[in-house]
């Protein structure tokens, strides 16, 4: 289970080993492209991936560029070649392939190649282009495979975040534990405190059964006695109900607090049932897409960018219109 191992190592924060076999970079339209970019959408992302999966941007230390064109017969050798130096340097904790779509696609439907990638004994990930290509030889031999590689970003973040998120209830959970210990604590020592003055109160009594003189004095002493510990219990009591009463209100305010994110969640989630769900080809998306000279994972925010548009990756009605695609909604 490679995910499950990812997500191991990422609770003890102990270092991840996986080995990127990913496809070389390429120009379009005058630009640089990068599949690997198309990964995360901003830096703070980027991070979580280098630091949390290993993935080194700069160096490529644990990155090996295929060359993906049919005419690179010999490329699979040196791929293989290269994987094996790495696992015999150290233990590797997975291999990823990442591609986009499109053509040069013939690397993963070679049997011999694939059959020597199982033989390693390395558990493997595929994140290789779009819905269609999910059929390929290496993609069914996976051990975990995603759409596209941006599918893969989405789902490594996603392993990251749901880490995060226990972490913060485990906190909670402890702060919670701790107001409990404590309340207890304060109504054992007020039981205490009640229940110590009682006998004290009896004890005075049994010892009153000297002389009338003795008793007077006795009884003057006692009085004064009694006056000064009735004066100490009231002041620990009106202080334990002091702290009593904050830690109520600390507590009822946490409750509330809790009780306005799931009000503002379940809100949310009946804003998000009642809106309408737009129906387009992806396919046909990315053809129109190509057509205008745009492709890849990044296609979609390309052409925003160059056409004024916000920019965001995602699908919606001005994307649609602006590319001459019918909008149907479900």
């Amino acid at each position: 289970d490679i995910l499950g191992v990812i997500k191991k190592k990422i609770v003890k924060k102990e270092k991840i080993n996986l080995l990127y076999i990913v496809s070389k970079n390429f120009t379009l339209n005058n630009k640089k492209r990068d599949i690997l970019n198309d990964l995360y959408l901003n830096e703070s992302e980027k991070k979580i991936l280098k630091y949390d999966f290993g993935l080194d941007f700069e160096n490529e230390s644990n990155i090996i560029r295929m060359k993906l064109e049919t005419s690179e017969f010999f490329d699979k050798k040196r791929v293989l070649s290269e994987i094996r130096k790495k696992q015999k340097n150290k233990k590797i904790d997975g291999l990823v392939f990442i591609k986009g779509g499109g053509n040069d696609l013939d690397y993963f439907e070679d049997i011999v190649f694939c059959e020597k990638i199982v033989k390693l004994n390395i558990p493997f990930i595929t994140a290789i282009g779009h819905t269609n290509d999910n059929d390929l030889l290496l993609s069914q031999l996976s051990d975990a495979n995603y759409n596209t590689p941006t599918r893969l970003g989405i789902g490594f973040l996603k392993i990251y975040n749901n880490i995060e998120s226990e972490n913060i209830k485990e906190e909670l959970g402890s702060v919670k534990t701790k107001n409990v210990i404590f309340m207890f604590i304060i109504v054992i020592l007020l039981g205490y405190s009640i229940f110590s003055t009682f006998f004290m109160k009896r004890e005075v009594k049994e010892k009153v059964k000297t002389t009338k003189l003795e008793e007077v004095s006795k009884e003057k002493n006692t009085k004064l006695e009694e006056n000064k510990k009735e004066e100490k219990s009231n002041t620990t009591k009106n202080t334990l109900k002091e702290n009593l009463d904050s830690l109520k209100d600390k507590i009822i305010a946490t409750e509330k607090k809790d009780s306005n994110n799931n009000q503002k969640n379940i809100s949310t989630k009946k804003v998000e049932n009642k809106s309408k769900k737009l129906i387009y080809s992806e396919d046909y998306l990315y053809t129109v897409l190509s057509w205008k000279g745009y492709r890849g994972e990044r296609a979609i925010q390309e052409f925003q960018r160059d056409n004024g548009m916000k920019v965001t990756g995602k699908v919606d009605e001005n994307l649609l219109k602006k590319l001459g695609i019918k909008i149907e909604y479900k």
